[in-house]
């Protein structure tokens, strides 16, 4: 059974995409969360609950940089998608994602995928260099917060990741730092072959060697 990693095109310079922070001052200055969500934000390590924040709603300045691009990440690892691909997706057997409407762009949507995969409990704790040993698809090299108990960083290597026979689209929670979590999605057959007419995917066989880490 055949599996791919789905990600985005890089967006050329100099645009750039942010959902839940945005650069105060604008134009320049640097990425802060937006105050709709601060309430959101983990008072001890800072890092907000994505999930929750996305369920508050999107901010109705947020838009996607490109137009005429179907698929494109934004610089806090939201995958944002045209109404086009969600159509595709979900006529897609078993087939289940989260999505949220753009309120400033009824024609897109931002995913994220229902089926999660985590560091397991037992994972052992890595340096921040250690290379990983064999088997290990995630590492944890951060211990985690005392007070939200979300890892502080980890890596993950698809190749070493045993993908469960019945997934159909998944995702890799990532822990990077700032600006929190990035998603490695995992996606069956089908949904790599539904995908490939769409303009802004990246679309790899997941034996390809790929890592995820703190980005610099």
């Amino acid at each position: 059974m055949s599996f791919f990693s789905i990600g985005t095109l890089e967006l050329p310079p100099p645009h750039e995409s942010w959902l839940l922070y945005e650069r105060q001052p604008p134009g320049d200055g640097p990425p802060e969360l937006r105050p709709a969500y601060r309430g959101l934000q983990c008072r001890k390590c800072r890092r907000v609950d994505e999930l929750q924040a996305l369920q508050s709603g999107i901010h109705p300045e947020f838009r996607p940089p490109l137009s005429g691009v179907e698929a494109q990440t934004t610089d806090d690892g939201f995958l944002v998608v045209t109404r086009r691909v969600v159509e595709a997706l979900l006529a897609i057997p078993s087939l289940d994602v989260r999505r949220f409407p753009v309120p400033a762009s009824p024609d897109h949507f931002v995913l994220v995928p229902k089926r999660q995969f985590h560091p397991p409990l037992d994972a052992r704790l890595y340096t921040p260099i250690e290379p990983p040993d064999p088997g290990d698809a995630f590492q944890v090299r951060g211990r985690r917060c005392a007070r939200c108990q979300r890892h502080r960083t980890t890596t993950f290597w698809l190749e070493r990741f045993e993908i469960p026979a019945d997934v159909v689209l998944a995702g890799a929670m990532v822990e990077i730092g700032f600006p929190g979590v990035s998603v490695c999605w995992i996606a069956s057959q089908a949904v790599a072959d539904a995908l490939r007419g769409f303009s802004g995917f990246d679309i790899k066989p997941a034996d390809a060697r790929l890592r995820l880490r703190r980005r610099p």
